[in-house]
């Protein structure tokens, strides 16, 4: 007998900053340069021009230059910049999904005596004694048919 028990845990981490493409939305703001995409999301977060919590952070010649999104709908700019484009960051990651499965194996012994005389088609077929008949049955076709091959009571 066969029993699987499925377990779905639904975690969502939360990271203070979750990188998100390259490019910048349009419009924006440029706030104070800073040494972390961190430190300009901090501020993003803190400035009530800024929405949505994400930020595009400067790098290569563009280093340190922080823009906050200031609108709901993000124009997408900037993606073909390269090396001296902007990188995007927000304050919320994807959700993540951890899926468990665990198969338990029951191992009752099967009685292959008792599985003939539950079923009188088998002994029929099989003989009233044939144990590896009624084995071989069960493990091709009895299993799947929902046949018990435990002794009732």
């Amino acid at each position: 007998m066969f029993s699987t028990t499925t377990t779905t845990t639904t975690t969502t981490t939360a990271p203070s900053i979750y990188e998100g493409g390259n490019g910048y939305c349009d419009p924006f703001k440029e706030l104070a340069q800073f040494d972390s995409p961190l430190g300009c999301l901090t501020a993003a977060l803190a400035d009530g021009d800024c929405m949505n919590g994400r930020i595009a952070y400067g790098i290569g010649a563009r280093d340190k230059r922080c823009l906050c999104d200031t609108s709901e709908v993000c124009d997408l700019r900037g993606q073909t910049l390269g090396d001296n484009g902007f990188v995007m960051y927000t304050d919320t990651p994807a959700p993540t999904t951890t899926t468990t499965t665990t198969t338990t194996t029951t191992t009752k012994p099967c009685d292959w005596q008792c599985y003939l005389d539950n079923y009188s088609d088998l002994r029929g077929a099989l003989g009233a004694n044939n144990l590896a008949g009624a084995e071989s049955h069960y493990l091709s076709s009895g299993a799947g048919e929902g046949r018990d091959c435990f002794c009732r009571d």
